[in-house]
């Protein structure tokens, strides 16, 4: 579905000024050719793409058209583009630590946990969620963004039409501070839970909730241990 037109009262340059879908290079800006290097990965858009279409910003506020079209009006005078590398991070594939991992050791079930645990393999993927682990599950990490997005943005452009105090460059920096965020939540929180990635893997017959920092969301989905 397509945006509505414009209300008249917000100005609007002929071209939209942000980029809100995936190009065909995004990778390259975070310096990935392939995707797939160095190890078994899929680059993420930290706010995604698919939050940002026009049905989606209005499924977030309840089907309210002249909401769903002011964000989208002013989303379109935004100078930010959801491709460029603050909106990005490498995050590995189940199948990477899979890989990777399996040479250390195993804590066997009824046993404990040793109290220094084994390094990182050399060019292993360490307390860093999967990217397809719960990303787009219900309550998962894009539900997560979703709402995040409708609390500090789409609530807070329709507040702040009502006060005539909408521009930009406020806009643009509700953006970026969303990046920051969520970037901090994966790279530093999620894959960090319950000693890290490589705590969790080697200690998972023992530990019920082992599968915490493979995902991306702040609920997991429960798993059963490989």
């Amino acid at each position: 579905m397509t945006a509505p037109q414009p209300f008249a009262h917000l100005a609007k340059p002929p071209k939209r000024e942000s980029v809100l879908e995936r190009s065909n290079n995004f990778r390259s800006n975070i310096g990935v050719s392939n995707g797939y290097s160095p190890w078994l990965n899929q680059v993420h858009h930290i706010l995604p793409c698919a939050l940002f279409k026009y049905a989606r910003i209005e499924e977030a506020v309840n089907k309210d058209v002249a909401k769903a079209t002011y964000c989208s009006d002013c989303l379109w005078i935004t100078i930010w583009d959801i491709n460029k590398a603050p909106n990005l991070i490498q995050l590995p594939l189940w199948g990477a630590y899979v890989k990777a991992y399996k040479a250390l050791p195993t804590v066997r079930k009824g046993q404990p946990a040793p109290a220094i645990m084994p390094p990182a393999p050399i060019g292993a993927p360490n307390n860093l969620p999967c990217h397809d682990r719960d990303h787009l599950t219900k309550g998962g990490y894009s539900t997560e963004v979703r709402d995040w997005l409708t609390k500090n943005i789409w609530n807070a452009l329709n507040v702040a039409q009502k006060k005539h105090k909408v521009d930009a460059k406020t806009i643009e920096g509700q953006l970026k501070a969303g990046e920051e965020e969520w970037k901090a939540e994966l790279e530093v929180f999620r894959g960090d839970r319950f000693k890290g990635t490589i705590g969790a893997w080697v200690n998972r017959r023992n530990d019920p909730l082992w599968y915490e920092p493979f995902s991306m969301a702040a609920a997991p989905n429960p798993r059963s241990a490989p």
